[in-house]
């Protein structure tokens, strides 16, 4: 994560953790991101869908036959591209997963 630093994005955001919810196996959370226009706490849903959860982690998988490295992130609105950080934060995703230093680096 050297270099990324905190970026307001166009993406909703997208429930993975909160309400019984998680992501498989046992992901490295690399960057929060929070709701900026909910109505879930005037429902009284924030239990089940928190303001606040994850947008990118990464993790590794063994597969059967291959140690596979996994980035994601729920973030991908066109725009959100647009914005350097973002970019930078998915770059080093990508070279993290290849095995080429990245988001450990």
């Amino acid at each position: 994560m050297r270099g990324v630093e905190s970026f307001d994005a166009y993406s909703l955001l997208y429930h993975v953790e909160g309400g019984g919810d998680s992501v498989a196996g046992d992901p490295a959370f690399l960057l929060n991101g929070k709701s900026l226009r909910s109505n879930k706490e005037e429902r009284g849903q924030l239990n089940r869908y928190p303001i606040s959860n994850p947008v990118a982690w990464r993790k590794t998988h063994d597969g059967g036959f291959k140690h596979a490295r996994v980035f994601t992130t729920t973030l991908g609105h066109p725009y959100d591209f647009k914005i350097p950080m973002m970019l930078r934060l998915a770059l080093q995703g990508i070279l993290w997963a290849y095995g080429s230093g990245g988001i450990d680096s």
